[in-house]
């Protein structure tokens, strides 16, 4: 009586086949899922960034009795009494009647817009400020757009561009 222990070549050869099937299959799995996550951490915070930056305009303009859209050349370096928020070198900027120039958005390298970024429009009497922002990283465009229904505007001229003045 023959008692060899152990497995054949052949026996060997089959499990190796089918555990390198096992683990190619899951990690497939595996970076699909991470692939997924980094896509949609991107995303997020790309987005993010847009959301916080639309609503820090929103605050500050909602109560406004004055609103002006101006080219981005006529925000002064002095103090005015008006605030000003405008779209320069991909960051949207933030002019304070009493203090300086400060980047509103937290990553300001994400901003991409191509069109105007503020629009006020008329409607039904009353004036909206309408926000359109995008936002891109790793190739890939994000945008979002909010409008402001002024409580204390009473005349505007309807325009279009990449800064506002206010108080």
């Amino acid at each position: 009586m023959d008692n060899n222990k152990g497995f054949t070549l052949i026996e060997l050869m089959i499990t190796i086949a089918i555990l390198a099937v096992v683990i190619t299959v899951v990690s497939s799995f595996l970076l699909f899922g991470y692939r997924t996550y980094g896509g949609g951490t991107t995303q997020f915070d790309v987005q993010s960034d847009i959301r916080t930056t639309i609503d820090f305009i929103i605050n500050e303009t909602r109560n406004t009795n004055e609103v002006y859209i101006i080219n981005v050349a006529d925000v002064p370096n002095t103090n005015d009494g008006y605030k000003y928020v405008y779209l320069e070198s991909n960051a949207i900027m933030y002019k304070a009647a009493s203090t300086g120039f400060s980047a509103i958005s937290k990553s300001a390298a994400i901003i991409n817009n191509t069109t105007p970024v503020f629009e006020i429009k008329s409607s039904s009497g009353s004036f909206l400020l309408s926000i359109n922002l995008s936002g891109a990283s790793k190739g890939k465009i994000y945008s979002s757009d909010s409008d402001v229904l002024f409580k204390n505007v009473k005349t505007a001229i309807t325009a279009s561009g990449n800064a506002i003045k206010f108080k």
